[in-house]
């Protein structure tokens, strides 16, 4: 599989009411209109949280960030289907990012996904982003249970021609997020509490921007 260059990340709580018909809609046409039927998507994953929240995540991963500012994309996210129409609108709790990957180690695909969104001191932000890029996510991928670790960086422009376009507004972005890629949650919450530390972190030009979220994928698909 050719490696990611930019994600798209959607992280969402949704009415209980709605979460039957929610998740099939979601795993029935809303990631395949995405990665199945437009140019450029490489795989398009769905989490659902064990445990911190949102509770659900859509993870979509591209060859290039633009990508997402192609017309077919554009034109899919300015005019949404019917059930798109219904379901949208009641998302709430929403992060969602147009991300470019910093940095990324091991190439498997892990059944638990952890996520930490970390913020750089200021006056430190290329100390950080050089630890995280050569140190942390390197060592993050060697630790028992994990099979790989990403670092994303939010693409502000990219992201603000989507948002012009989209049917909502006034979701939550972080600006650095980290993903560790494990085979249990047990694995995951290791990882972190071993190089995750307030004081490895402060240490290091940053702190974190948001607990940390554990979900396991209930969904993937990819183009054939």
């Amino acid at each position: 599989m050719t490696p990611a260059k930019a994600i798209l990340i959607v992280w969402t709580d949704i009415p209980a009411a709605d979460e039957d018909d929610f998740n099939e809609w979601y795993i029935r046409e809303h990631v395949r209109s995405r990665v199945v039927d437009l140019p450029g998507f490489i795989r398009g994953r769905r989490f659902v949280a064990l445990s911190g929240g949102p509770k659900y995540v859509a993870l979509y991963e591209v060859e290039d960030i633009s990508v997402f500012r192609s017309q077919p994309y554009l034109d899919l996210v300015a005019k949404p289907d019917l059930l798109s129409q219904r379901f949208i609108p009641k998302f709430h709790n929403v992060v969602r990012m147009v991300s470019d990957v910093a940095a990324r180690a091991g190439d498997a695909e892990g059944g638990v996904l952890g996520l930490q969104a970390l913020t750089p001191i200021a006056g430190r932000e290329t100390e950080f982003q050089t630890w995280a890029g050569q140190v942390l996510v390197p060592e993050l991928a060697s630790q028992r249970g994990v099979v790989a670790a990403h670092l994303w960086n939010v693409n502000a422009g990219i992201l603000a021609e989507s948002v012009s376009r989209h049917m909502r507004s006034g979701d939550s972005i972080f600006e650095w997020l980290l993903a560790i890629e494990g085979a249990s949650p047990e694995d995951v919450l290791s990882a972190h509490a071993k190089l995750l530390s307030d004081e490895n972190l402060s240490a290091n030009g940053t702190t974190t921007a948001s607990e940390l979220t554990v979900c396991r994928t209930t969904y993937r698909v990819a183009p054939s």
